[in-house]
């Protein structure tokens, strides 16, 4: 029996998952939870094969999320579901430790079978995912948030949202003075001279919320 977890902060959204997993031979949803916080707090007491992630943006959060619940728990494997479909995320996510992802445009069907081939150590990812990295590296073209580190992504992405440099700071366990040299290479590296610029940027690529 594979044993799931489910972490969202919509009650919906993880109603409509264990709807489509409850009818599935072999796998179980044996808890729910409203954030990584309280899910970090379950995993002791049920001991999940597998954390289903919703990931809605800003995307520096899931990463810092998948990051955490794999740390805290290494025999856990996370599958992401995601709103972005761009090459950049699924590409952060993978290095994070996910070891699935799915996006909205998924079949429901596809869940389950994520869920199956993680448990089986595959790596599960949407078709069209798939695709889009397996052809990245011929497009061409130069990304510049490649050149970001991790950590300096998921600042980024958390700067697009509006956050301070003391949430930030606050939220991802680091100093202010540390989060302010990120923004410092971050704005250098991606050419842009003020936060607006840089929401911009996250906005277009799908990486935060309007």
């Amino acid at each position: 029996m594979i044993k799931v977890h489910l972490i969202d902060g919509h009650a919906v959204v993880r109603a409509g998952v264990r709807r489509l997993l409850e009818g599935e031979k072999g796998i179980r949803v044996v808890a729910e939870s409203a954030s990584v916080a309280e899910g970090l707090k379950d995993l002791a007491g049920h001991r999940p094969d597998i954390v289903i992630l919703d990931v809605a943006p800003p995307a520096g959060e899931g990463l810092e999320a998948t990051e955490r619940l794999r740390r805290e728990s290494p025999a856990t494997q996370v599958v992401i579901l995601a709103l972005q479909d761009d090459g950049l995320f699924p590409v952060r996510a993978l290095k994070a430790g996910a070891r699935g992802y799915l996006t909205g445009t998924s079949r429901p069907e596809d869940l389950a079978h994520a869920v199956r081939a993680v448990a089986a150590g595959e790596v599960y990812l949407e078709p069209a995912v798939a695709r889009a990295l397996a052809l990245r590296p011929f497009s061409g073209e130069r990304d510049p948030l490649d050149a970001l580190t991790d950590r300096e992504f998921g600042v980024f992405c958390m700067l697009a949202r509006g956050e301070s440099v003391k949430a930030i700071a606050d939220s991802l366990c680091l100093s202010p003075k540390t989060v302010g040299a990120c923004r410092t290479r971050i704005m250098k590296a991606l050419e842009a001279h003020n936060v607006a610029e840089l929401a911009h940027i996250a906005i277009r690529r799908g990486l935060v919320a309007i």
